[in-house]
């Protein structure tokens, strides 16, 4: 019988516990260090040289955690399903890892549900179009399973390296020092963690400058409120598809072709055209209750607009013909956007400049000049960016890719510099796409330790 290999994982994420579970324990003893318990490891300890874009500032102090924040759930789904099914587009398949812009799981169904409208999107514009966005039926979190050892409460890691591997790796539980022998360590620390990370137990002759650099999020508002025709919603099919796996969330895409950029909105039920009913602050107040679950549900269902969009996103409920307005905006990375600092305290220099703030207002024009003929009324906030914010959908800061200059990994996941180290997490994306982030977090994780199972050469 071959021994068994030591795999190491960093970060217990959506990315690091999936990976964890896939992993053949025939072949791999597998140990998982996390460094908190059930609260943020960032919590309100982050400085924003530039916390304002638009005439306001960024609502969202969470940093990081793709599923807790915005996929709550992962996907029910094989990588072959996710890699193949005609249900699913995913441009990453088992043997192909050069990440693109269009990575993201974006349309679902093999045949176009719309089918019956696109006649009327091409009479307004070649730029509009469908997304949708698959969300599990029956959600559950992830878990590390299948004999994997969690350890939590780890601070100060450090390594041992021999030439360009990394040989040992220490670390502090409860002032007590542990040491593990590494065959391959795996960073899934996230978009800001990981660079973090990265910079503080490196030797300096493996640091990569490109580390933390290129930081993208994910902007997202709500710009206003919309009553429809009562014929709007069957004529462009808004209520949710639906299989026994997962639910089909509808919207509209405007695409910047200059800048290459999707702009994407969605309509979420409201109960009326009242902008003083701000529900996005409300939500940012609740969620400052951490760890108080019973008093933000109490408080939620309190309140009317909440419940009625609850009620939407859990159920495909759909009643009216009053809705939010939400926009969900790509964004391209600059060198100049980036993170860095101490692990616990990081500095994030992070800003949307003029020509990308001109973007989304032309897209919002766009989408608005759409449901125009629709409208029995319409009541957009002056400031369009005044209820935007900062989605925690945090990329580009370890990026994965054979050709661009700028990329920390190989098109393997493998970091350039030392043989046995591997990033999967939301750091290596290139882009931000606006669709499922989650759902591709979930399927690199897997890709990846399908690689490690079957031992294809490059491990």
């Amino acid at each position: 019988m071959l021994k068994k290999e030591t795999i190491v994982i960093v970060g217990s994420g959506l990315a690091g516990s999936e990976f964890a579970n896939q992993l053949d324990k025939q072949k791999y003893d597998v140990f998982i260090l996390e460094a908190g318990d059930n609260t943020p490891s960032f919590d309100n300890n982050i400085k924003f040289l530039d916390r304002r874009f638009g005439p306001t500032p960024v609502r969202s102090l969470n940093i990081g955690g793709t599923s807790a924040l915005w996929h709550g759930a992962i996907m029910p789904h094989s990588v072959e399903e996710l890699s193949i099914n005609d249900s699913f587009e995913m441009p990453i398949g088992l043997n192909e890892f050069e990440l693109t812009q269009n990575y993201t799981i974006k349309k679902t169904l093999g045949k176009n549900p719309f089918c019956n409208s696109n006649n009327k999107i091409d009479k307004i514009s070649d730029r509009l179009d469908f997304v949708q966005m698959a969300v599990p039926r029956h959600p559950t979190r992830a878990k590390i399973i299948q004999n994997s050892r969690l350890i939590s409460d780890v601070k100060n890691i450090q390594l041992e390296f021999e030439n360009s591997r990394i040989k040992r790796i220490f670390f502090e539980v409860n002032r007590n020092i542990f040491q593990i022998d590494v065959d391959y360590l795996i960073i899934s620390c996230g978009g800001l963690g990981t660079p973090l990370l990265l910079n503080k137990i490196l030797l300096l002759e493996f640091q990569d400058e490109n580390l933390g650099r290129y930081l993208i999020d994910h902007p997202m508002g709500y710009i206003g409120k919309v009553k429809l025709e009562d014929n709007f919603k069957k004529d462009f099919q808004l209520d949710e598809h639906s299989n026994e796996n997962f639910r089909l969330r509808r919207g509209f895409s405007v695409h910047d072709t200059e800048q290459n950029l999707y702009h994407c909105f969605y309509l979420r039920p409201t109960k009326n055209l009242n902008l003083d009913d701000d529900m996005i602050i409300k939500k940012y107040k609740l969620n400052q209750f951490r760890n108080h679950n019973e008093i933000k549900n109490f408080y939620k269902f309190l309140d009317i607009d909440i419940v009625i969009e609850a009620l939407f996103l859990k159920y495909g409920m759909n009643l009216g013909n009053t809705y939010s307005i939400v926009c969900v905006s790509e964004q391209n990375s600059k060198i100049e956007n980036r993170v860095y600092g101490e692990l616990r305290n990081p500095t994030i220099n992070w800003s949307l400049d003029e020509k990308y703030q001109k973007s989304v207002n032309d897209a919002v024009d766009q989408f608005i000049g759409f449901l125009a003929p629709y409208s029995k009324d319409i009541n957009i906030f002056n400031h369009r960016f005044s209820r935007f914010w900062s989605a925690a959908h945090l990329s580009g800061t370890c990026r994965m890719s054979s050709s661009d200059d700028a990329a920390v990994l190989n098109n393997q996941f493998r970091y350039k510099k030392i043989d046995n180290l591997f990033v999967c997490d939301g750091s290596i994306l290139p882009k931000i796409g606006y669709s499922n982030t989650g759902a591709t977090i979930l399927t690199l994780a897997n890709i990846l330790a399908n690689r490690f199972n079957s031992k294809t050469q490059y491990v």
